[in-house]
């Protein structure tokens, strides 16, 4: 297990409470006190852990200590107040809480701060309802309504003869009051909330047409779904879990620690012997511009990755880079950290132990992945499990396209791939796609 000093402010500061929640979540952590820090203090974390991070950007005068450190360094900057001193250091990584900050500073990674969902959870489920009577539901839009919260964590409600004294109570109760009426005169319900400051949705009609900054939407299921997404937040900030947060930063850790342990494998890898059967030297290293077979891979899978999705065996995670939403995992911890070096979502993960929910992704991708899995079935199914559609490449039977220094385990024959199977204009590949 790896040792991770963390350098952090005075006790009892915001940043202490971050540290310590770094310290709950990711093994082998230990947390000093940077007004308790000597220059003998230094030496000892630098000849006693495998990597140290200053969790605040207050480290004037440690300039000389960053050269000669043998160990990796991160600093963390977490406000826009800093100065010309602090993007002169040269740690081996900044880390920024923010994506505005990253130009500013280099090499930069971005990992926000996270939350405590547990402790900020709402007193109830998401409120929204609207006055209607059940004759006219399909006038009024409250089928429509109800459609469109199907699947959300929101209760819809409607009001139907309730005496207007006790109109505002009903408001009261709500978190959104929406109007999906095909029609209507006046619509008074959208002023009384409006009133109330009650948070109002309404299709363009009555009132809604000229009263400024109330959210007009299309009178639609798509719409109204998407409009009640914009008011119920929660789900925005799943990615902001501490854990989840947590994750991604032992994640920058493991990748700094292995890059420096195997700076020599990787000068060795760059100087490998050319393939078998292959006319150029074969680098662990797969990047763009770097080989047009690859670039035509890149271009084949793009267009078919929808939603939120994985990449597994993504090396450094190039298209990552190209489509929004992604997350990369790789077995091997120099690639993982490139690709954090870069400023990728890539995590250390064996394709056959996904550390991921069933069901988590919208598209799996799996290029040129299982043929170099010795149980490529086992990484197949978890692939299945984590994804709602697994799309990859493979080598066709009996191509000459090349043996990777002898990690190709088994070359698949598209029948037992049991998914759709199409050949791109690559020499050699066949494109599957498998719907579960």
């Amino acid at each position: 297990m790896s040792r991770i000093a963390l350098v952090t402010d005075g006790q009892g500061w915001i940043v202490d409470r971050i540290s310590r929640i770094y310290q709950r979540h990711i093994p082998g952590m230990e947390v000093f006190y940077r007004s308790a820090m000597t220059a003998e203090g230094l030496v000892y974390l630098s000849n006693h852990f495998d990597l140290i991070h200053f969790n605040n950007f207050f480290v004037d005068g440690l300039q000389q200590f960053f050269s000669v450190c043998p160990v990796p360094t991160v600093v963390s900057v977490r406000s826009f107040r800093y100065n010309e001193t602090i993007t002169r250091l040269t740690p081996t990584l900044f880390h920024v809480i923010h994506p505005d900050m990253a130009p500013c500073f280099s090499p930069a990674t971005f990992i926000p701060d996270g939350i405590d969902l547990d402790q900020f959870q709402p007193a109830r489920r998401f409120r929204v309802g609207m006055a209607c009577h059940p004759t006219y539901s399909a006038f009024k839009g409250l089928d429509l309504l109800r459609e469109a919260a199907a699947g959300l964590d929101v209760d819809v409600v409607h009001a139907a003869d309730l005496p207007h004294e006790q109109m505002a109570e009903f408001y009261r109760s709500l978190d959104l009051y929406v109007c999906a009426s095909e029609s209507e005169g006046f619509s008074a319900p959208l002023a009384e909330c409006m009133a109330m400051n009650i948070p109002v949705m309404s299709t363009p009609t009555g009132i809604a047409s000229y009263l400024p900054g109330l959210h007009v939407i299309e009178r639609s299921v798509q719409a109204i779904r998407e409009g009640l997404l914009a008011h119920v937040t929660r789900h925005r900030i799943a990615e902001l879990a501490w854990p989840t947060v947590c994750v991604r930063m032992e994640n920058m850790y493991q990748g700094l620690i292995a890059d420096r342990l195997d700076n020599r494998v990787r000068a060795a890898t760059q100087k490998a012997p050319a393939a078998r059967g292959s006319t150029q030297p074969y680098s662990l290293v797969i990047d763009r511009h770097q080989n047009q077979m690859n670039d035509e891979i890149f271009d084949a899978l793009k267009p078919m990755i929808s939603g939120r999705w994985l990449d597994v065996g993504c090396n450094i995670g190039v298209l990552l880079d190209e489509v929004p939403n992604g997350v990369g995992v790789d077995a091997s911890p120099l690639m993982v950290a490139e690709a954090v070096r870069r400023g990728r979502d890539v995590r250390l993960a064996d394709a056959c132990h996904l550390p991921f929910e069933d069901k988590e992704f919208d598209t799996v991708v799996l290029s040129c992945v299982l043929e170099q899995i010795a149980d490529w079935r086992a990484a197949l199914a978890e692939a299945k499990r984590v994804g709602r559609r697994v799309i990859g490449i493979n080598p066709i039977p009996g191509s000459p396209w090349g043996v990777i220094q002898g990690a190709v385990q088994a070359i698949l024959p598209p029948a037992e791939m049991c998914g759709e199977i199409s050949y791109p204009p690559i020499p050699g590949k066949y494109l599957f796609e498998i719907k579960n």
